[in-house]
């Protein structure tokens, strides 16, 4: 295999590598994504393998590295297509469960950005056929909208059918947003940047060295139906519905009218990005201000108006506005940011034990990834459920097992009056 080209960032690949560049490689495996996938129809592993190797060539990020060179001191590197070989597992028993824990393993080991292919994948088999595949991806290379792609994809070749159009190239997709066609757009994004910095308020305090992670899931089908009907009944969507309930429910909990919400943007608004397998996302700031003076149907629509708005701007350059962002003690990268938001189609939720759709269930734990922010509320619908996520990043400095308690507590009494305040709003 060779090098085939040379070329900048996208927006959404330099601003996720400015959140990571100064990790040590050991702690890089904090961006990898990973899935489990059942594969379809019964096939053997040279049929996977071919299949692969399809996919590889249709799309660029996966066979692309990331040298340290160029302007922005980092590039993309994309290499020729070639074979794809798979060492195949043979593993008995629970098939789902081996799989998710394969997964897992596998996105446990960090990538070198420079030297490593972006992906790692294990076919388990029984009697020599793949039964699942398991996969880790880093950030760099996809997103979560993009590994939907890929499944779909992989499902496609297997099945032999034909693809319509070219994918689109993360290469391709840089060139235009560096573009001179481009350059209103980008100037654009920043004075939304000035504008909202300037009217929120000052960051949180930082954590320190003792900072420990508390994480809560929610899951609900009758808080999903009130959100459904919310959405009908003000002509909205239930993205703004979910945003404008966590905005009164923060604003109840922290006694502050103004609240800065880093919203994550997918940024596949764009026809060529619809196909483009690599990170889009970016956090674009959005100023939610919660007075208490407007009923709540007035709230959420302005909520709806103010994010269309803000998602507008969700792909920027990221050095271009790190110098306004640090003005006001934050980040182009979304460091420095007190709450996200990230709504999420098919949120990834964490193994449900006995729970039953006929009821609301919250569980916490004091445990969670750290994505650096105080708190960060993931939303979605899984199937017929409302599914949360709830992380929240606590000073645990001279706190006993109680002050443990305390927070645990703290996540479930959050959870459960967004619920119940999201129940109310659709059922009046």
């Amino acid at each position: 295999m060779s090098i085939i080209a040379v070329a900048p960032l996208t927006f959404g690949q330099l601003s996720l590598w400015r959140s990571i560049q100064g990790l040590s490689s050991e702690k890089l495996s904090v961006a990898n994504l990973h899935r489990s996938w059942a594969l379809p129809g019964a096939h053997s592993v040279a049929d996977l393998e071919t299949a692969l190797s399809l996919l590889a060539e249709r799309h660029e990020s996966l066979r692309t590295k990331f040298r340290r060179s160029g302007p922005r001191g980092i590039e993309q590197e994309v290499w020729a297509s070639g074979l794809i070989r798979l060492e195949p597992l043979e593993v008995g028993g629970e098939a789902e469960q081996k799989a998710a824990e394969v997964a897992a393993g596998l996105a446990s080991q960090p990538f070198d950005l420079a030297s490593d292919f972006l992906w790692r994948a294990v076919a388990l088999c029984q009697d020599g056929k793949p039964h699942h595949l398991c996969l880790s991806v880093h950030h760099m290379a996809a997103d979560r909208v993009s590994l939907g792609l890929l499944h779909d994809d992989l499902c496609s070749l297997l099945a032999g059918r034909p693809f319509e159009a070219a994918a689109a190239t993360p290469r391709a997709v840089a060139e235009t947003q560096q573009s001179k066609a481009w350059a209103a757009r980008r100037a654009t994004a920043v004075e939304h940047w000035r504008r909202t910095l300037k009217a929120a308020p000052p960051p949180l305090p930082p954590a320190g060295p003792r900072a420990a992670m508390f994480s809560g899931t929610l899951r609900s089908a009758p808080a999903l139906h009130a959100a459904n009907a919310l959405a009908d009944r003000l002509d909205i969507s239930l993205h703004s519905v979910l945003l404008a309930v966590l905005c009164e429910t923060l604003a109840e909990q922290t006694g502050e009218e103004r609240l800065l919400i880093g919203l994550m943007a997918g940024n596949r608004n764009d026809p060529a990005s619809r196909t483009l397998v690599a990170s889009q996302n970016q956090l674009v700031p959005y100023l939610a201000e919660v007075d208490g003076k407007s009923d709540f149907d007035t709230f959420a629509r302005q909520v709806y108006w103010k994010t269309l708005l803000a998602y507008r701007h969700g792909s920027f350059d990221v050095d271009d506005v790190e110098p306004l962002a640090q003005k006001y003690g934050r980040y182009g990268n979304g460091d420095g940011f007190d709450y996200i938001f990230n709504f999420d189609q098919s949120p990834a939720m964490p193994a449900a034990g006995g729970y039953t759709s006929h009821e609301s269930e919250i569980q916490v734990r004091s445990d969670g990834r750290d994505l650096g922010y105080p708190l960060y509320f993931q939303t979605g619908r899984s199937n017929d459920l409302l599914c949360c996520q709830l992380s929240l990043r606590k000073e645990m400095d001279g706190l006993s097992n109680e002050g443990e308690a305390q927070f645990l507590q703290e996540t479930r009494v959050f959870l459960d009056k967004f619920r119940r305040s999201l129940m109310e709003r659709g059922n009046a």
